[in-house]
């Protein structure tokens, strides 16, 4: 038995990559032995967690394969470092790629969790310029974007709709009664009346892109 699994892992080939979001443009440094590294979406919790967000459409570009898994942690290490892909926006990793896999929790070992305003890392010391310690509960920055953006739309849309309450009332305006009318088209216009406006004109809308209300 021992002896298989020893041929088994003597035949693996290891595969380092980098995986790039289609939409987003966020990358991943990680590595895999799976028989084809494209359709492998990678094991960090950051990563699949942006995958359900938006999409698992991303692009696979194979920067090593090998038999040694020595190599494979040796490039890891180099190309975290030279990318410094734990603190930069541009990648979802949230530690250095040493041939361990992202899936589980890191250790704790002393080390505390900073944050970015985007994502989060452990580390025994600040990672740098911009991060403060603590864990980020709401570390996606297109999701980040876009409810900030919700909310702001929510503000002005109350504010843009008391104007026109305001305007409305100095104006002495009401919208039309529209008490017992039915509404009426005829195939390229549409129009509210209590009865048939005439020669040419059916009930319902006019369902025309190009139709106007009269």
């Amino acid at each position: 038995m021992n002896s298989l699994m020893n041929i088994r892992e003597k035949n693996k080939i290891y595969h380092l990559y980098v995986k790039k979001h289609q939409i987003t443009g966020l990358k991943y440094l990680g590595y895999t032995s799976a028989a084809d590294p494209h359709k492998y979406r990678g094991s960090g919790t950051y990563w699949n967690n942006h995958l359900k967000a938006h999409g698992a459409i991303y692009d696979t570009e194979i920067l090593i394969s090998t038999d040694n898994k020595e190599i494979i942690a040796k490039k890891g290490q180099y190309y975290s470092k030279l990318w410094n892909i734990v603190a930069s926006d541009e990648w979802a990793n949230i530690k250095p790629e040493t041939g361990e896999g992202g899936g589980k929790p890191p250790s704790q070992n002393g080390r505390r969790y900073w944050n970015n305003g985007v994502k989060n890392t452990m580390s025994t010391e600040c990672p740098g310029e911009g991060w403060i310690a603590g864990k980020l509960l709401y570390c996606n920055r297109n999701e980040l974007s876009l409810r900030l953006s919700r909310i702001k739309t929510l503000e002005m849309t109350a504010e843009k709709r008391q104007s026109l309450r305001d305007k409305s009332r100095l104006n002495n305006s009401t919208p039309p009664n529209q008490t017992g009318k039915l509404v009426w088209n005829n195939g390229v216009k549409n129009t509210m009346s209590p009865e048939c406006p005439g020669e040419g004109w059916s009930k319902g809308w006019c369902r025309k892109k190009t139709a106007r209300a009269l």
